[in-house]
């Protein structure tokens, strides 16, 4: 089992998000810029002794994303944040074991000091990884729906990396945690941890 979405299939999906946002922007151009042309044909000047009136430029605002790219995006964005969230609780449920024995180990005398705090650092990046995709829901319906999209991305893809990064920093450290229970034990903490290695293994 793997245990955490492969760093490269979250950016991928991040760059997707990118992408999709981009198509939608240059479609938005274009149709500015077609609009621009058949209203400068349609305005051309003709021969007049009459004096005409001042011409009046109307500039057409468009802002958000179309109604489809919002389903894409935010189907896409639950996607991902949901593979996020799993990661997230299967680390935990790891960690809750793990702390479990250690306190076996503890009592049949093994020293897990260096183990246990390997596993403080894990717990401390995936609460990061919870804190970044708390808000998400809102930064997702903020970039989707927004009147100001690109701003909105901006802070969506620091969210989204964030928690990424967060998510890989903590399977580091269980990996680490894993080495460090079985260096300061015997066959016991072998045995002990021997589920949990073969979860966080990549």
């Amino acid at each position: 089992m793997q245990f955490v979405p492969h760093s490269r299939m979250i950016y991928a999906a991040l760059l997707i998000l990118v992408v999709l946002y981009s198509g939608t922007a240059v479609q938005a151009q274009e149709a500015d810029a077609t609009e621009t042309t058949s209203t400068s044909s349609t305005d051309t000047p003709t021969t007049s002794t009459t004096p005409s009136a001042p011409a009046v430029t109307t500039t057409t605002a468009r802002t958000g994303l179309p109604a489809t790219a919002q389903v894409r995006i935010t189907n896409l964005a639950a996607n991902m944040s949901n593979r996020m969230e799993s990661a997230i609780n299967r680390m935990q449920n790891v960690i809750n074991r793990l702390e479990a024995r250690f306190d076996i180990m503890d009592t049949q005398g093994f020293d897990t000091t260096n183990a246990r705090a390997q596993l403080a650092t894990a717990q401390q990046h995936i609460m990061d990884a919870g804190t970044s995709l708390a808000s998400i829901d809102t930064s997702v319906a903020a970039f989707v729906g927004g009147e100001n999209p690109r701003a909105a991305w901006s802070n969506l893809k620091v969210t989204y990396t964030s928690a990424s990064e967060s998510i890989k920093a903590a399977h580091t450290a269980l990996r680490a945690t894993i080495a460090a229970a079985k260096i300061s034990g015997t066959a016991t903490a072998d045995t002990a941890s021997s589920t949990d290695t073969a979860e966080i293994t990549e």
